[in-house]
């Protein structure tokens, strides 16, 4: 199996294991993680497509990835201004940072090997 199906299914994975988690615990605090999973997912469905169309285009890529931070951004500030997140913002805070890090970390990971 091509490492691009693998993306594309990983990623899709992670957006029906939110779903199904929001559906069934529909708590605050679980927000953020359907949040923070759903754009993670998002980077790896984008990144299968473009290994899978074998688009080579890092402008392409860079700005795709950009809209997908400022949107886990913007949502993730509107859920963790609710009442709910105010004992626990730092953890909020700190999960935030690791996912952006790690979409961040997807994105060069996964431009430096087209240059190869």
């Amino acid at each position: 199996m091509k490492r691009s199906f693998i993306g594309i299914v990983a990623g899709i994975y992670l957006f029906i294991l939110s779903i199904v988690y929001w559906i069934f615990f529909k708590n605050p605090p679980v927000g953020l993680f359907i949040i923070l999973f759903d754009f993670f997912g998002l980077m790896l469905i984008v990144s299968g497509i473009f290994e899978h169309m074998e688009y080579y285009n890092k402008n392409s890529y860079f700005i795709i990835t950009a809209g997908t931070l400022i949107g886990m951004f913007i949502l993730s500030y509107f859920q963790t201004s609710l009442p709910a997140y105010q004992n626990n913002l730092i953890l909020s805070y700190v999960l935030i940072g690791i996912f952006t890090a790690s979409i961040i970390y997807l994105a060069h990971g996964f431009t430096r090997r087209w240059g190869k």
